[in-house]
């Protein structure tokens, strides 16, 4: 408790919480004291001629405290407001993509967000449905699969905040909360948390004894926890392009192979045969088809709309020539940032670069205190190249060194001899790595390939 770096609350000061949003639903206090009086307090009162306080109902149990004023538990209850709290699975909803919106907008000054960057941050999931082996049939409250569930906070039949939760076999993760922002006098950060400790616990006690926590790192590391889910789901988005590359393909090239057949009037290819009728059957539709594109065609959609954002570094412990080696590269990127590795592993730099929308990372080594190789890393999912480098002549190994200056215009690039599939793929690795010159730059950089060995100057 003494070397933890957030404050920490009584019970007491939660019970309060809880009192005082049952009293506004109820009674509609909403600036009533959130401590009920004693008998010594109202006696005072009296003779001073004071309204007395109202006193709250009794604090019973956590679990009771919370659900007294929810009028979907208690559908006899005769209160100022209705309030309902009700668990459902994660889905996509106009009145919750505008509050998440609202909230973005209001309490993380983002104006950005979108219903589609909604969708992938707090609808799509991985998790898959799985029924959570109650004993008994639960209360009607309680999710009857594992998964990822929207946990909907309702006044008088308006949204008012949305929990977003995830059910799992031995815990209850707290992933997201937003909320009005007109609530926020109430403390709905710490209600929902008390309410998602509660669902746990009565998870668990209605004959699920593995769902014995509630993870709260998520919720209170937001950021990290954005960047992480949205780096996860377009890691499986591309993953999942990737593997329909192979079967598009093979569907094109065949339809292709069908109607050249037709047209030369050549008998059809044994693997056709059994499949030309289905195939046939497209042709009406496949006129503007273009031909299948590829995941290499995704790798840098950005060129030329964006410039390039370059970060380079050494291996571990430099020498002082390849620490100007890397200065010198730092003038050959236009765009580009030099720092030092420092004790940093790969892991490190690669999540620091994604985090600050680096579209391309550097790092050169050496061998012996000789630059021996450089590798070119593009984000977020490659590709990554190895290079091998062969007689390193430095600016300063010149004679000329002193007289010369190095343009920092971006150059126009000559590529020769890059023409088999992987001259081409090298070739765009290392032309996006420079924006797009101006015509009248008078700067000039040439790639000349020769037994796959460039020459570069």
């Amino acid at each position: 408790m003494k070397i933890t770096c957030c404050p920490q609350y009584t019970i007491k000061s939660q019970r309060k919480l809880i009192n005082r949003w049952n009293r506004y639903i109820l009674r509609e206090e909403p600036d009533s004291p959130m401590e009920a009086d004693t008998s010594d307090e109202t006696s005072k009162s009296k003779k001073s001629g004071k309204k007395p306080q109202l006193k709250s109902p009794p604090f019973t149990s956590l679990s009771e405290s919370l659900h007294a004023s929810e009028s979907n538990i208690h559908p006899e209850l005769e209160s100022t407001h209705t309030f309902e709290v009700t668990l459902e699975p994660a889905s996509y909803t106009v009145q919750k993509s505008a509050l998440y919106k609202k909230y973005q907008s209001e309490i993380h000054n983002d104006r950005k967000s979108s219903p589609s960057g909604f969708k992938r941050f707090l609808v799509d999931s991985p998790l898959q449905v799985e029924p959570i082996p109650y004993p008994n049939p639960p209360p009607s409250h309680l999710p009857l699969n594992y998964g990822s569930y929207h946990q909907l906070y309702k006044i008088d039949g308006q949204l008012m905040a949305v929990a977003v939760l995830d059910i799992l076999p031995c815990c209850v993760s707290s992933v997201y909360f937003m909320y009005d922002n007109t609530w926020e006098r109430f403390s709905l950060g710490k209600l929902s948390a008390l309410r998602e400790v509660s669902l746990a616990r009565e998870i668990r006690e209605a004959g699920a004894p593995e769902v014995s926590s509630l993870y709260m790192a998520l919720a209170f590391a937001i950021l990290a926890h954005t960047f992480l889910w949205r780096q996860a789901r377009e890691r499986r988005e591309y993953v999942y392009a990737k593997s329909l590359e192979a079967q598009e393909r093979q569907t094109w090239d065949r339809k292709q192979q069908l109607k050249g057949s037709l047209a030369t009037g050549k008998t059809l290819p044994t693997e056709l045969k059994k499949s030309a009728k289905d195939l046939g059957r497209d042709f009406t539709f496949d006129e503007a088809q273009a031909e299948p594109t590829t995941h290499i065609d995704n790798e840098y959609s950005h060129a030329g709309i964006e410039d390039p954002k370059i970060v380079i570094t050494t291996s571990r412990d430099p020498s002082s020539k390849l620490l100007q080696f890397s200065k010198e590269m730092r003038l050959v990127f236009p765009n580009s940032h030099r720092i030092n590795r420092g004790n940093y592993v790969v892991k490190e730099l690669a999540e620091a670069c994604r985090a600050n929308d680096v579209t391309d990372l550097i790092v050169v080594h050496e061998h012996r205190g000789i630059p021996d190789a450089l590798i070119v890393s593009h984000f977020p999912h490659g590709p990554t190249v190895y290079f091998t480098l062969n007689n390193v002549i430095l600016r300063h190994d010149i004679v000329s060194y002193n007289k010369s200056t190095v343009s920092e215009q971006y150059p126009h690039l000559i590529f020769e001899n890059f023409s088999s599939k992987l001259g081409e793929r090298v070739r765009d690795v290392l032309k996006y790595l420079f924006p797009v010159p101006k015509e009248d730059s008078k700067r000039v950089m040439t790639f000349a390939n020769e037994d796959d060995f460039i020459s570069f100057r």
